[in-house]
């Protein structure tokens, strides 16, 4: 378990994918050492960002709205959100890929 020392805060992630299911199970995998929040699209995931200030983000490659690089080159682009870390990704991701590359980008 990545916060085994209960006097430090859980790492909060950001997830954002269009596909219920799979937003849904990588945030049941990870809910137990980590906050999870979760947006539907990259116009929701974009406003939670700036509004959440989550220690990483990890973006779904293909949305309806925006492509994950182009939400991506937003958050670099916005100075309260440039230095948060972002993780674009592809469905299907091995779980256990996503998971430790979760783990290694916030250094848990």
């Amino acid at each position: 378990m990545l916060n085994s020392d209960p006097g430090r805060p859980r790492a909060l992630v950001l997830l954002i994918g269009d596909d219920a299911a799979g937003r849904d199970l990588y945030a049941k995998l990870v809910d137990g050492d980590l906050n999870v929040v979760a947006a539907p699209s990259g116009e929701t995931g974009y406003a939670l960002a700036c509004s959440e200030e989550p220690d990483v983000v990890m973006i779904d490659g293909r949305l309806p709205d925006a492509d994950g690089m182009t939400i991506c080159k937003r958050l670099r682009a916005n100075p309260d959100t440039a230095s948060i870390p972002v993780i674009v990704f592809s469905q299907p991701c091995p779980v256990d890929l996503l998971l430790a590359t979760v783990h290694s980008t916030i250094g848990r």
